[in-house]
């Protein structure tokens, strides 16, 4: 249960974070996170053709006649160009990171005043949308990428805090960029962005170092507490302008709870803390002191439970072989083999977390491998269908791994390939390797490559690649000792033995 409630609290930091809402507030005494204390609009900023850059190839801005009452459009060349297909994997020739910039050299005195810089964007599109967001000529790297809600308005913003104002003034441009290649059926060649609404903002900044709390922030588990737990605490800053602290209730506002704040100092830094351990009623609640407010948080007999649903589901979007809220149906066309050029079935499992590739070892024994340990604990529980789908999900992939003639899992990204003159030059496209959209179509120039390893890559001596495959082994014991396996007896027996011949192996 310790190991499942850690992952649970992981996961729900995650999403928690991900998903917090900005909320616009005048007024101190009702603050809560990311509140705005000025704002100064660039109207038209935007729309000045002279200001954008295109860094890269692939990229075109327009900034007249435009729809959605936009200022400008940026657009995003997604063709994967020619193949490089002699290098061990196909590799795109087209440019992966398209870039363009708008300049700020007109706005060094708001740089300096203002402490952060949004715009509103708008994707021209149904789904996968994305964009990356920086500072360019910021004396710390500054940037972020923010998913977007396709065929809406979005914000997304640059804190720039930790800067100084001189060091705010060194910002030459802002940089807009997409990683996006390949097309599935349907998609058409540009990706189109529009942006308005330039904006210089002014917020309570945050710490991005050490372990002190920002003045203006509290430190509280948004997932939620138990009543029973034994602690439930909170952290402010030192600096905090109150002796006491008060929960009150999400909706009316009531104080339920206020006790005294207690100094605490350490070797991490001084804080105040709030301890309201006493307090056990279900609800909704937040915690102030001070002008200081807390986001909203439950205390509830199963805090954890949407933050698993929301993991689960986030799992399901990440499937790669189908459709899902995500994305529509892609790579049913995976994979071919290096050695032979022999089309395989290896549609399916689940993308990386940060692109679009299968990399069957990890996803084996960080993803399949703790869904299956957990399912026992959640069996009767609201949670155990969306969970069993996931596992069925990466059973299914699980059947498909072996390369039964030697008896290794197939690989979609390899770790060290035995030639070093290949290796080194392909390095240079680490980014590209079998990372694009593909028409969904077997024995097109766009199939994407699978490696046998016993033919073509050795598994190092690397105990990070040792574990993974000792997961691929457990994950598949997991699985194959499920009452709910749809595998029949042939293949859990035929299944079983290539495990046990790779941890012998191993």
């Amino acid at each position: 249960m310790k190991k499942l409630y850690f992952l649970i609290t992981v996961i729900s930091s995650f999403f928690i974070v991900s998903c917090n809402s900005m909320k616009t507030c005048s007024d101190p005494s009702v603050f809560a996170p990311e509140t705005i204390l000025e704002s100064k609009s660039q109207p038209g900023a935007l729309s000045d053709p002279k200001a954008w850059t295109a860094i890269t190839s692939q990229f075109a801005v327009h900034t007249e006649a435009l729809s959605h009452e936009a200022e400008a459009e940026l657009a995003f060349d997604v063709n994967t160009g020619e193949f490089i297909s002699d290098l061990f994997y196909k590799i795109p020739t087209a440019t992966h990171y398209k870039r363009g910039g708008f300049s700020l050299a007109d706005f060094k005195e708001e740089l300096g005043l203002y402490n952060r810089i949004s715009v509103d964007i708008y994707p021209d599109m149904k789904d996968r949308a994305s964009i990356w967001f920086e500072a360019v000529g910021a004396p710390r790297w500054t940037a972020a990428t923010f998913p977007l809600k396709a065929g809406q308005w979005n914000r997304i913003w640059l804190n720039l805090g930790a800067l100084s104002p001189k060091e705010r003034q060194s910002i030459r441009q802002l940089m807009f960029g997409s990683t996006s290649i390949g097309r599935l059926p349907g998609d058409p060649q540009w990706k189109r962005y529009y942006l308005k609404n330039l904006r210089f903002e002014n917020v309570l900044p945050r710490n991005i170092s050490g372990w002190e709390i920002s003045p203006a922030y509290v430190s509280l588990s948004q997932v939620g507490y138990r009543p029973w737990d034994k602690e439930k605490t909170a952290l402010f800053s030192a600096q905090v302008n109150d002796d006491s602290f008060r929960l009150r209730e999400l909706d009316s506002g009531k104080v339920c709870f206020q006790a005294t704040l207690q100094n605490c100092a350490s070797q991490l830094g001084d804080f105040k803390l709030a301890d309201f351990s006493a307090f056990k009623k279900t609800g909704s609640y937040y915690i102030e002191a001070g002008t200081v407010r807390s986001p909203s948080f439950p205390i509830s007999t199963e805090p954890f439970a949407p933050a698993l649903e929301n993991y689960l589901y986030w799992l399901s979007c990440m499937r790669s072989g189908c459709a899902t809220p995500a994305h529509p149906d892609c790579f049913k066309d995976d994979a071919l083999r290096e050695d032979n050029k022999e089309s395989i079935d290896l549609s399916g499992a689940w993308f990386d977390a940060s692109d679009l590739r299968i990399y069957n070892s990890m996803l084996m024994s960080n993803i399949l491998k703790p869904l299956a340990d957990s399912e026992g604990l959640l069996r009767n529980s609201a949670l155990n269908q969306p969970l069993s789908s996931e596992i069925d999900w990466g059973a299914e992939f699980f059947a498909k791994l072996w390369d039964r003639q030697s008896g290794f899992p197939y690989t979609m990204l390899c770790v060290h390939i035995p030639r070093d003159d290949v290796y080194a030059e392909i390095r240079k496209h680490y980014f590209k390797n079998n990372n694009y959209w593909t028409d969904n179509v077997k024995g097109t120039i766009d199939d994407r490559i699978a490696h046998t390893p016993w033919n073509s890559v050795f598994i190092d001596g690397s105990l990070d690649n040792y574990l993974h495959h000792l997961g691929i082994c457990a994950a598949g014991t997991l699985v194959l000792s499920r009452p709910e396996h749809k595998f029949s007896a042939e293949q859990k027996q035929e299944l079983l033995q290539l495990i046990e011949n790779h941890f012998a192996l191993l």
